[in-house]
C-alpha cells in the first residue's frame, strides 16, 4: 500500500508559497491593514533575503520579509 509522503507544515508552506508573490502582499495589506498601506508606498514594494544566526551559532532564514518607503 503506498503512503501519502508527509508535508510538515503545510500552512507555513502555502503562506510562504502564496506570500512571495509581491501583488499578493500589497493586497493583503490594503485589505487587512489600511491603515498600514494609508503611510507605505506599496510601489516600492520588495522581497528580502534575511539570514540570522542565533546565540548557539545555528544559521535560519525567516520565512517572507518585505520592504517598502513610508
Amino acid at each position: 500500500m503506498l503512503q501519502q509522503p508527509q508535508v510538515d507544515q503545510p500552512d507555513d508552506r502555502y503562506f510562504q508559497q502564496v506570500m512571495s508573490n509581491p501583488e499578493v502582499v500589497k493586497g493583503y495589506i490594503k485589505f487587512f491593514y489600511p491603515d498600514i498601506a494609508s503611510i507605505t508606498d506599496l510601489d516600492t514594494l520588495y522581497p528580502q533575503k534575511v539570514k540570522l544566526l542565533s546565540p548557539h551559532l545555528k544559521l535560519f532564514s525567516t520565512d517572507v520579509i518585505y520592504r517598502c518607503k513610508l
